[in-house]
């Protein structure tokens, strides 16, 4: 067991380590890809608003002019193209007056650091760089973005007229590519919402309806009593793909487990089938049938173990079979002896009444031995599944009535009953075989009836029903599930050379390998015991 615990372990880590850096890089990826997409969207504006200023200005007032656009806890930095972390492509991507955006290290304290993005974008045609950092998560990634362009937005409207803020917007719309709208604070359109979170905080963020991404921006404009509404922002794919990925990652998962869980399934049912097989093979007695399943299964060490089962059971079995043969032939020699001598006695002429008397009971006895060992043998045959039908076309009734001929001498009455129809049957059967199973049933019935027994026999459609009915006391309700079993007696009383237990035992198996069944019930004919043997009718 704790073989096969390992192994299914090892099969669902095996499994978890595949499975799982899969779903981490699509997460990962998916991730990058919405702040990628984020960060284009709302620092591209900045970065030309940006790149535009510091043309029109000396080079040495430059690091002046991006200390007052930088927002609070956020500072641009000017960087020469000889410093610059990129490889050679990026470089030459921003040489071409793209932005650059990478994800690299914000290192806090020696090597403790958080994950970042930063951007640079080339300054005209120089060969000097503006390095903005952004956010470390979503949340921040979007608001550092956003504080770039309000920082912009109201320096520009610092310099005019509140009546001209309109015609300003207008014109930043333009540069930054995206909605700007002025709102009083009253407004009834603003979410309440919205207006509780400008209460403690510069900015607030909107998001649409059934939809995690955001889709507005909300900032209050200091010394004035409006805010600015930025957006909507419905060209975030990225984004939208990755809070699609969050809502369904419950489903995906689960349904990525379920295909597993019935993958395996299928292959340890396929194998557990293959050792049902084999154990209902050696149940019934064919020890030379083998499955084979792979090493790696985790029931491949209780494959391996029934196998050796089976043929420890198979060696004892043909083991005992032989110790029978042979115990049967060597007490069946000195018995054909014994019989020789009394036979030649009883041909004496001098012999007493008593010496008769005591040769013909040592002849009963050695009969009684005799038909013991043939019990044993037979016994033991069944039980290790030796015994093979010989079938044969036979009209069961005329064979049941020249087996009860050999009981007329009997004081107890047998009688043979059947319906008009069914005395000219053929049925096909054992005759050597089932005439045990029969002879058992009418001897046993002899030893407890008291005048009488009715055999009867009866066809149906698809079955034969033989019965032997006696009139003796019945069987108790509490022996009637071990009659059957070998060795069990039904009476103590009596003598064990005469009932040892093995008569019902071997009737019932003959019975069974015909495919039928054996019963017992209480007898509604005579008030004794009822025994049924019933068989199918075409064998």
């Amino acid at each position: 067991m704790k073989i096969l615990y390992i192994k299914t372990l090892s099969a669902v880590i095996f499994l978890l380590i595949i499975l799982l850096p899969c779903i981490y890089l699509w997460f990962g990826f998916l991730y990058k890809n919405s702040d990628l997409d984020i960060n284009k969207f709302l620092s591209e504006g900045s970065l030309t608003y940006i790149e535009n200023i510091l043309m029109k200005t000396p080079k040495n007032n430059w690091q002046t002019i991006l200390n007052n656009l930088s927002p609070k806890n956020s500072v641009a930095t000017i960087i020469s193209f000889d410093t610059l972390p990129l490889n050679k492509k990026q470089k030459a991507q921003l040489l071409q007056g793209k932005a650059i955006y990478i994800h690299g290290a914000n290192y806090l304290f020696l090597y403790y650091g958080t994950e970042r993005t930063f951007v640079y974008k080339r300054i005209g045609n120089t060969m000097w760089a503006i390095k903005l950092p952004l956010g470390e998560s979503t949340y921040t990634l979007v608001l550092s973005s956003i504080k770039w362009m309000i920082k912009i937005i109201d320096l520009e409207l610092s310099h005019h007229a509140q009546k001209n803020w309109p015609l300003v917007l207008s014109q930043l719309e333009k540069q930054f590519d995206i909605g700007l709208k002025l709102e009083t604070q009253n407004n009834i359109l603003i979410p309440l919402s919205i207006k509780n979170q400008l209460k403690t905080h510069e900015i607030a963020f909107a998001h649409q309806s059934g939809v995690d991404h955001i889709s507005h921006v909300y900032v209050s404009l200091k010394n004035s009593h409006t805010i600015l509404k930025v957006g909507p922002f419905d060209r975030m794919p990225a984004t939208k793909q990755f809070s699609v990925f969050q809502h369904y990652y419950f489903w995906i998962f689960s349904i990525i487990t379920i295909l597993i869980v019935v993958f395996l399934t299928k292959i340890f049912s396929r194998n557990v089938k293959k050792i049902d097989d084999l154990t209902t093979c050696f149940s019934q007695g064919e020890f030379n049938h083998y499955t084979s399943i792979s090493r790696f299964s985790v029931l491949k060490g209780i494959h391996t173990n029934v196998i050796t089962m089976g043929n420890k059971i198979n060696a004892l079995m043909k083991s005992q079979q032989n110790m029978m043969r042979f115990v049967a032939h060597e007490v069946r020699t000195p018995l054909s002896t014994m019989q020789l001598a009394l036979d030649s006695l009883n041909k004496e002429d001098n012999l007493s009444d008593t010496s008769k008397k005591n040769i013909l009971s040592i002849q009963e006895d050695i009969q009684d031995l005799n038909k013991l060992i043939s019990y044993f043998l037979l016994y033991s045959q069944s039980a290790s599944h030796e015994l093979k039908l010989k079938k044969e076309p036979l009209c069961l009734y005329n064979w049941l009535e020249k087996l009860i001929e050999r009981y007329k001498s009997s004081t107890i009455k047998i009688k043979l009953t059947a319906p008009d129809k069914d005395k000219n049957t053929i049925v096909n059967f054992d005759p050597s075989l089932l005439k045990h199973a029969v002879n058992n049933l009418i001897t046993n019935g002899l030893k407890f009836a008291d005048k009488e027994i009715i055999v009867s026999l009866n066809i149906f459609n698809n079955s034969v029903e033989i019965g032997v009915d006696d009139d003796g006391p019945g069987i108790p309700k509490s022996e009637m599930e071990n009659v059957f079993n070998a060795f069990v007696t039904l009476n103590s009383n009596q003598n064990f050379g005469k009932h040892i237990g093995l008569g019902l035992a071997i009737a019932k198996a003959v019975v069974d390998l015909h495919g039928g069944s054996l019963r017992i019930t209480k007898s509604s004919l005579l008030g004794g015991a009822r025994f049924v043997v019933q068989i199918p009718l075409n064998l």
